[in-house]
């Protein structure tokens, strides 16, 4: 029976939730905002089936790269609407071609964050995008698992801990499955999201049903200056990572997952195919590409990576993996923990302003320095 005694222990994949033969574990939101297995010691069996597939506790070795690439989507308009270079979509794209079946994070209709599938081409913006929530990953396994038992195609996209999870919880490869993971900083609460969301929208005097979309990497000011925006025609928010209140406390580590500051599944221990993210410093290594329009890097971690990879067109170019880890240390290290953060958790409330909550964190000479230089952009209008 698995028990987990400290938080940073669980990742949160539902592995043994999903896989549970008695279906007597349930995913239950702690007072942070984030999942845990909450087992029914009445219907359990103690088949010790759990404690087998949870990632955490069978980590995986290493992959060892095959090959590195940068690329990007050379259609301009999916390149600009993605986070880097676009180049999940074209792989995508290429399974849904082959009557497959795609995963990956989608927001719903209260603009949480949950694993979905797509069947069709023209669902594909539903997973386009960075999100930065850790989603719900529902039933999601349990589904891959149909698809792939019935001959389809499947490409699942996760985080690293929730592609070790759907590994583990299928026990065995499957030729038709293809995973994609992507460097990763830390899943921020659904809770904190949620609250401040809700108070973005009431100030405004808005309601969710009048968002029309939100980006957590657009693109308008450039790639490497990328804003935070929530569109219900005109932007309700339009700012930079450096003034938006939740991407700071994001960026701060300040409302990650416990297990984030001791990630078990670093230094591509998941097992995916292929690891996808941010070519940052492009110009440093192809100053040709230097053009802010999204780079992505291309971890190719196994043999159906390389058919997946070569399966589609784009622009890239051969790099050494070194370079790619050497500007996301996120590959191989796990976020610090921000030392406010279980004050901060510890005295987190809805009754009060989850933005001075947040600003209230961050040292005193930072919030003056910011509410003077808001007293001043106001003089100036």
């Amino acid at each position: 029976m698995i028990q987990i005694k400290n938080l940073q222990d669980c990742c949160g994949c539902s592995a043994c939730a999903q896989g549970c033969p008695k279906q007597c574990i349930q995913m239950v939101q702690d007072k942070e905002g984030f999942l845990y297995p909450q087992i029914n010691k009445n219907q359990c069996i103690d088949c010790g089936l759990c404690e087998k597939i949870c990632p955490f506790l069978n980590q995986s070795t290493p992959n060892q790269a095959i090959k590195a690439f940068a690329a990007y989507n050379t259609d301009s308009q999916i390149r600009k609407n993605s986070s880097s270079g676009g180049i999940f979509s074209l792989f995508a794209d290429w399974i849904i071609q082959q009557q497959g079946v795609v995963f990956g994070a989608s927001f719903n209709a209260e603009w949480d964050i949950v694993h979905v599938y797509i069947t069709r081409l023209n669902e594909l913006q539903k997973l386009q995008g960075s999100k930065y929530i850790q989603s719900n990953i529902g039933q999601s396994f349990k589904e891959v698992k149909s698809f792939l038992d019935k001959g389809k195609k499947v490409l699942f996209s996760g985080t690293p801990c929730q592609v070790s999870g759907l590994k583990h919880f299928l026990r065995k490869e499957y030729p038709n499955l293809f995973t994609i993971d992507f460097i990763c900083h830390g899943v921020p609460s659904p809770l904190i999201w949620q609250l401040y969301l809700n108070e973005t929208i009431s100030k405004r005097h808005k309601q969710k049903s009048d968002i029309k979309s939100i980006n957590f990497r657009n693109k308008d000011k450039g790639w490497k200056d990328f804003q935070f925006t929530i569109n219900a025609q005109p932007y309700l928010v339009k700012e930079s990572t450096k003034e938006n209140v939740y991407m700071k406390a994001f960026l701060s580590n300040l409302i990650l997952r416990p297990s984030c500051h001791s990630c078990r599944i670093k230094s591509g221990r998941s097992g995916s195919d292929i690891t996808i993210g941010d070519f940052w410093k492009v110009e440093n290594v192809i100053p040709e590409w230097n053009d802010d329009k999204g780079t992505s890097a291309i971890i190719i971690n196994s043999e159906k990576g390389e058919e997946l990879f070569s399966s589609v067109t784009c622009k890239k170019k051969s790099v050494e993996t070194e370079k790619i880890i050497q500007y996301n240390i996120a590959y191989n290290e796990s976020a610090k923990k921000n030392p406010s953060r279980e004050y901060f958790f510890n005295h987190l409330t809805s009754k009060k302003s989850i933005y001075k909550q947040i600003e209230h964190t961050f040292p005193l000479k930072t919030r003056i320095k910011r509410t003077i230089k808001n007293f001043l952009s106001l003089l100036a209008k």
